[in-house]
């Protein structure tokens, strides 16, 4: 059977909008260091904290599609650096990471999982680490698979293969939506 079954979205910037997200997760985060852990910021502003995660991403290019890794090992970084221990980067990241999944989902999102769920089978590819759950919008997807679990980013079409072969359908049986054309 050849015809569509399923819907694979995309999250970031197709669900909703990702930027101002990911700034005010960083703030918090910021505002998190500035209290418990200073020394970090007496050392680096955000976007020197971006330049390091940047320069971990082409230091370790096998680690390159785990965003959680990239932002744990370079909080871990400035922890060493600052002489704090290196368990403030689990601290620090989980408040980036909670406020990075406080999302504000476009308008037609709901209505339109909603009325797609039931009729497809629906599920999320991404090369972020939204949390559904966290979201409130994991009851509409069968599963979800991300960048950093299957071990390549998207447009890798083995990221899209892994998720198909899970759920056992063949491509022509599902459709992706996401906001980038590749």
């Amino acid at each position: 059977m050849r015809e569509v079954q399923a819907v694979i979205f995309d999250l970031d910037d197709t669900l909703w909008e990702v930027g101002p997200v990911i700034v005010r997760a960083e703030h918090a985060m910021r505002s998190f260091l500035a209290e418990r852990y200073p020394r970090v910021l007496a050392r680096h502003s955000l976007e020197s904290m971006r330049d390091v995660r940047a320069r971990m991403a082409i230091e370790h290019p096998a680690m390159r599609h785990d965003f959680t890794w990239l932002r744990l090992e370079s909080l871990r970084h400035h922890a060493r650096e600052a002489g704090y221990p290196e368990a403030m980067a689990e601290e620090a990241f989980a408040v980036f990471y909670a406020a990075r999944n406080e999302v504000t989902l476009y308008d037609d999102v709901l209505p339109a999982l909603e009325r797609l769920h039931g009729r497809f089978r629906l599920f999320a590819a991404s090369n972020g680490n939204a949390d559904l759950v966290a979201i409130g919008i994991a009851r509409y997807f069968e599963a979800s698979l991300a960048a950093r679990d299957a071990g390549m980013l998207k447009p890798d079409p083995r990221i899209f293969s892994l998720l198909l072969g899970r759920a056992g359908l063949e491509p022509a049986q599902a459709l992706h939506v996401g906001d980038d054309a590749f």
